[in-house]
């Protein structure tokens, strides 16, 4: 099902951040966004799915339409 929400709020340095749909939040990982990174007050479309790890949260999946660099935030690694 497709669904269309706002990225609320979005870490870099972590990878992820939450996109407010129908009311409500539905947590969103860069790795489920299709080539880019999500900016707060992008307007994406995506697919909602429960989160096994957040029990009774929405995770956001084939998220489509950020407009940020998926290479920002990253790191060379272990604390480097």
């Amino acid at each position: 099902m497709s669904c269309q929400g706002e990225v609320k709020s979005y870490n870099a340095g972590k990878g992820w951040g939450f996109i407010t749909y129908e009311g409500q939040d539905a947590f969103v990982h860069v790795k489920d966004c299709s080539g880019a990174a999500p900016n707060v007050g992008d307007v994406v479309t995506f697919d909602i799915d429960q989160d096994p790890i957040r029990g009774g949260q929405m995770k956001a999946i084939n998220v489509q339409g950020c407009t940020g660099d998926a290479n920002a935030g990253k790191g060379k690694g272990k604390g480097k």
